[in-house]
């Protein structure tokens, strides 16, 4: 029996909950959970390619804890900084623009 898999909106309708009485307080924590969730994703995914690349003796650990990204590589790990900066401060921009 093959189930249909669930589809959920990419944005939650209605307010969000306030578990502070400060403004302030409310984006920190927006911002803390977004940041705890990336990390989580991250750090799975960069364990599960290390262990593959490693099972596969594509590389050794020793050679991905050695390696040294090269100018394009930074440039890009840059543009993705900005990316995840902008994601954290959408919160705050959000109050700014509605209030």
């Amino acid at each position: 029996m093959g189930s249909k898999p669930i589809s959920l909106p990419r944005h939650s309708k209605g307010k969000r909950p306030q578990f502070f009485n400060d403004e302030g307080m409310e984006h920190l924590l927006a911002m803390i959970l977004e940041l705890s969730t990336e990390l989580a994703v991250a750090y799975n995914r960069i364990d599960r390619l290390e262990r593959v690349l490693v099972a596969a003796g594509v590389t050794s650990q020793e050679a991905l804890d050695a390696y040294e990204p090269g100018e394009e590589a930074l440039k890009a790990q840059d543009a993705w900084s900005d990316l995840l900066l902008d994601r954290l401060y959408s919160s705050v921009e959000q109050a700014s623009t509605a209030g």
